[in-house]
């Protein structure tokens, strides 16, 4: 009998998982009692699971093909106003005249026709089966599954695709016009679909592409941990900026200010505010160059920081037992 019926527990006390976390000693991993576990396991269970998690990649892998086929075969919002003669606005009056006037005048570009419709049905498929796999796997692991940010992204990218495609009034059924609003969560939905394709490729061994998966993971969170000092100095900066460019558009507010400034290291139409203010042009050319000097210092170095600030440390500690 198991010291546990809680599967959480199980699998994080199995010796495989408890080696693989020793980061001080990988070696372990290749010790034989681990060695022949791992190959156990293999023989036992791990063909089938690699034959799931090969069909789970690829069904994913047509849903997210057909949600990106409907987003293409759309138009931006402000296209059908502007064809129908109104400015957009986000008012859901106006987004219904709009559909409403596209239908009554047959348009042909925003009437919904029959690759498109089959393709929405087939959409709706792939959604239900999705929701039914982790409706199981929420009360398979409730509430350690929501630890994981990948199942977080799976289920938001299911919530804001089905928002996108839903005919929510009887007049938005013959259109694909979409109103402003549900057209921003939809751009919102693709985004994390393909976000969350990352997750399937990571689980995959073809060619090892799970491996560069895990090191954009890896990065991101040491990125995170890296934003309150990035923070500090993009507010040194976007402040000082505001300071000496708050005459110009992008710069007339502290929070613009210090938004732009963040952005400025992936800048490069510097000259529109650094040549258009003759009076502080020489201190503005300063924190200009200044803030992009600062900027590649610290993103260039950010993958190696870690582990220069262990070297030193460990290079003090070394001379202070000496």
């Amino acid at each position: 009998m198991p010291y546990t019926d809680d599967a959480y527990t199980l699998v994080r006390n199995h010796p495989l998982i408890i080696a693989s976390e020793q980061s001080q000693c990988p070696a372990l991993v290749e010790h034989p009692y681990n060695t022949f576990l791992r190959d156990q396991w293999f023989r036992e269970s791990g063909r089938l699971f690699y034959i799931v998690r090969g069909i789970a990649f690829f069904l994913y892998a047509a849903f997210l093909a057909i949600w990106t086929a409907i987003i293409l075969l759309g138009k931006h919002p402000q296209y059908f106003f502007e064809k129908t003669g109104r400015n957009m606005t986000v008012d859901l009056d106006s987004c219904a005249n709009v559909s409403r006037t596209l239908t009554t005048t047959n348009d042909s570009e925003a009437l919904k026709y029959t690759a498109y419709t089959n393709l929405k049905y087939s959409l709706y498929a792939f959604l239900i089966l999705f929701i039914i796999e982790n409706t199981i796997l929420i009360f398979a692991l409730f509430p350690r599954i929501f630890r994981t940010i990948d199942y977080i992204l799976e289920i938001s990218t299911f919530v804001f695709t089905f928002v996108y495609i839903y005919d929510w009034y009887d007049w938005q059924s013959p259109v694909i016009f979409r109103c402003p609003i549900q057209y921003q969560i939809g751009s919102m939905g693709l985004l994390l679909a393909w976000m969350s394709m990352l997750t399937y490729v990571k689980r995959t061994t073809w060619f090892d592409m799970g491996v560069f998966v895990a090191m954009i993971q890896v990065i991101g969170y040491k990125f995170i941990r890296f934003i309150p000092v990035l923070l500090v100095i993009v507010c040194g900066f976007g402040f000082t900026h505001w300071m000496l460019l708050q005459n110009q558009a992008p710069f007339q507010t502290p929070v613009q200010a210090v938004v732009r400034t963040g952005i400025l290291m992936f800048d490069l139409n510097y000259e529109d505010h650094l040549y258009n203010n003759p009076i502080y042009y020489d201190l503005i050319f300063v924190v200009t160059v200044l803030t992009a000097i600062v900027f590649s210092i610290f993103i260039l170095n950010l993958l190696i920081s870690k582990r220069i600030f262990k070297i030193i440390f460990l290079y003090h500690m070394i001379n202070y037992r000496n």
